[in-house]
């Protein structure tokens, strides 16, 4: 296998479970090819041997999957952005909503960084319908524009449906800014049926 330059990405996931279960496949085939990973994570019970093995750095951010907790968001973005100027990576991937929404300040400050927005879905709040959803809509749909326009920002989605909704909602995004990639999916071989 042909390696890259060794390229520094920073990776942000709300939780370490959902690293290991939908990411670390992916990373472990990036570092076969040169690259190098900080890993910032909600760190919980998955994180005491989950990371066995894998040669990342990880590194604790409170993140709170919900958007009712504004002191926890306000201190998990200032690690997120201290974690950025300290590693000084060239790829910063953005893995679902809520690190997206906070990372808007590091898409708009850090201008020589890329940015990658992977939306494995949009979320109970632009399927919900009610008051409490609707201005909360209001406010991503803002953060997500202002996010998507930059020149070093990029979205990616895992099916139509979500790249729709996205041009629907974010008018100001052109279609070719938004990419699909195939689904996390599943190891066949790890999880084969039972033939019995």
């Amino acid at each position: 296998m042909t390696k890259s330059p060794n390229i520094s990405v920073v990776m942000f996931v709300t939780e370490d479970w959902y690293f290991l279960s939908h990411r670390k496949d992916l990373v472990m085939k990036m570092l076969a090819r040169g690259f190098r990973y900080t890993i910032g994570t909600r760190l919980g019970n998955a994180a005491e041997d989950g990371f066995a093995g894998v040669a990342v750095r990880v590194e604790h951010i409170p993140f709170k999957r919900s958007l009712a907790s504004p002191v926890l968001d306000c201190f998990a973005l200032f690690k997120m952005l201290v974690l950025i100027r300290r590693e000084r990576p060239a790829i910063v991937h953005f893995v679902a909503l809520k690190p997206i929404i906070l990372g808007i300040f590091s898409v708009l400050i850090f201008r020589k960084v890329k940015f990658v927005n992977a939306l494995a879905g949009l979320g109970y709040i632009f399927t919900a319908d009610s008051w409490r959803s609707g201005w909360l809509k209001s406010i991503v749909k803002l953060i997500l524009r202002t996010s998507f326009k930059q020149s070093n920002s990029h979205a990616w989605v895992q099916n139509t449906d979500d790249k729709r909704l996205l041009e629907d909602y974010l008018a100001a995004v052109n279609c070719n800014d938004v990419e699909i990639i195939p689904g996390s999916g599943i190891d066949v071989h790890k999880f084969a049926p039972d033939s019995t």
